[in-house]
């Protein structure tokens, strides 16, 4: 995505644009014993936190190669 943006900053974004809200969503319903509630987090009450995971965990990645550059940008440069 980082060369992407030198090239063709305008493409990308329309392409997230059009994609990004609905690879957000999926066609399960809602379980209705879940709480509705923004301002409490659902697993206040719980003793777990179960911080950043749902049901996207299966398409999740444990490493980001974008991540390590902008992290390491200075050693590369070097290189």
């Amino acid at each position: 995505t980082l060369l992407g943006q030198k090239l063709a900053p305008g493409l990308l974004d329309r392409y997230l644009a059009r994609t990004g809200y609905d690879g957000q969503q999926t066609g399960r319903p809602v379980d209705p014993s879940r709480p509705v509630n923004l301002w409490k987090p659902p697993d206040d009450t719980a003793p777990d936190d179960y911080g950043a995971h749902g049901v996207f965990d299966d398409e999740s990645h444990p490493r980001s190669i974008q991540f390590w550059i902008s992290r390491h940008r200075r050693s590369l440069a070097l290189a």
